[in-house]
C-alpha cells in the first residue's frame, strides 16, 4: 500500500499525565511517589495512531519539535525510514536517555496509526509467534509493608487467578539483605507453592556484591527476571556475564532475562536480553524495551 497513494504523516502531537501511585513505591535504587505518562499522537489518512512512554515531561517538546518535523509528510507506512529521520534529527540533542523515550512514543503512534488504517491489530503487522501472552503481577515494591505485600498478592494470584508474580529485591542498593530475604519468604508463603515467583534483581555492582547473590535465596522457588547491575565503567561482554550468572546460580531465568548495566552516575545504560546466556546488547534508557526502543529498533536486533 506503500507509493504515492498512501497517506502522509499530517501531524504530531504530545499530551503529558502525571499519575500518583496509592502509597510510595520502589526498587532497588530508586523511591517515587507519581508516575509521567506521555502520549504521542500521530495523525494521517484521516486516523490518529497513539504511542506512549514512562519519562520525564521534557519529553512533549522534543516530541512536538525536532521529531514532528522529522516525520512530517512522510508515507505512513514507512516506518523504518521515520525512524531513521528522528534519529538524524536528534543527533544535537543526544539520542540516549530521554530522547530516546521521545522517539520510541512516536515510533509506536506510527505502528498504531498502520493498524488502524489497515484494520488489523499491530501484532499482526509484525508478525505474530504465539497466539498468548503469559501475564505475570508485577509490583512488589521494597516500600510495601506485609499487609501492602498481601493485598497485593492475594489479588494477583486470588481475584485475577494470575499464575506467576514478580516482586523487586535489592532494596538501598542491596544493603538491606535481611529484609529481601523476609520479604522473598514472605511471598512464598501468601502465594503458595504452585505460583511462579519471579524477582527484579537490581544494586549488583562490580564485585558482585548485593542480596541477589546470596546462597541463602535456594530452596525458595525463584525465578531470575531482571537483573540490574551497576559498575563504574563500561565493561566487557563476558564480564557482565560472570556477574549474571554468578547472581542467578541455582535460580532459573525466565525465558529472556533482561540484565540492565547501569554505569554509576546513571547515563549510557545496556541492557542485555539474554536466555541461559547473551544474546542481543543494545543502548537503551531503561529496561522496557518497547518503551524506550519502538517496535522497528527490537525488529532489527
Amino acid at each position: 500500500m506503500t507509493g504515492r497513494d498512501s497517506p502522509v504523516v499530517d501531524s504530531v502531537s504530545a499530551a503529558v499525565y502525571k499519575v500518583p501511585t496509592d502509597q510510595p513505591e520502589a526498587d532497588g535504587t530508586l523511591a517515587w511517589s507519581s508516575t509521567t505518562l506521555v502520549i504521542a499522537s500521530v495523525s494521517g489518512g484521516g486516523r490518529t495512531g497513539l504511542g506512549y512512554t514512562y519519562g520525564s515531561a521534557a519529553c512533549k517538546p522534543v516530541i512536538e519539535g525536532e521529531l514532528a518535523s522529522a516525520v512530517a509528510g512522510l508515507d505512513v507506512f514507512d516506518t523504518g525510514a521515520a525512524l531513521e529521520a528522528m534519529v538524524r534529527a536528534v543527533r544535537n540533542a543526544g539520542r540516549p536517555g530521554l530522547v530516546s523515550y521521545a522517539i520510541s512514543a512516536v515510533e509506536t503512534a506510527l505502528w498504531d496509526l498502520n493498524g488502524t488504517l489497515l484494520g488489523v491489530p499491530v501484532v499482526s503487522l509484525l508478525g505474530a509467534v504465539c497466539d498468548t501472552v503469559p501475564v505475570y503481577g508485577s509490583g512488589g515494591f521494597t516500600t510495601y509493608d506485609e499487609p501492602a505485600a498481601r493485598t497485593q498478592l492475594e489479588r494477583w494470584t486470588g481475584d485475577l487467578a494470575i499464575p506467576r508474580v514478580k516482586i523487586k529485591i535489592g532494596e538501598s542498593w542491596g544493603a538491606e539483605e535481611g529484609r529481601d530475604l523476609a520479604r522473598i519468604v514472605y511471598a512464598r508463603k501468601v502465594i503458595g507453592p504452585e505460583t511462579a515467583l519471579d524477582l527484579v534483581l537490581p544494586a549488583i555492582d562490580s564485585r558482585g556484591n548485593a542480596a541477589a547473590a546470596s546462597p541463602r535465596l535456594a530452596g525458595n522457588k525463584l525465578r531470575v527476571a531482571e537483573i540490574w547491575i551497576t559498575l563504574a565503567a563500561s565493561p566487557a561482554a563476558d564480564r557482565i556475564a560472570s556477574l549474571a550468572r554468578a547472581t542467578a546460580d541455582g535460580h532459573p531465568v525466565v525465558g529472556t532475562c533482561e540484565i540492565v548495566v547501569e554505569p554509576q552516575g546513571g547515563a549510557g545504560r545496556r541492557t542485555y536480553v539474554v536466555g541461559g546466556c547473551f544474546a542481543k546488547s543494545v543502548d537503551v534508557a531503561d529496561n522496557a524495551r518497547r518503551v524506550t526502543l519502538g517496535y522497528s529498533t527490537i525488529r532489527i536486533l
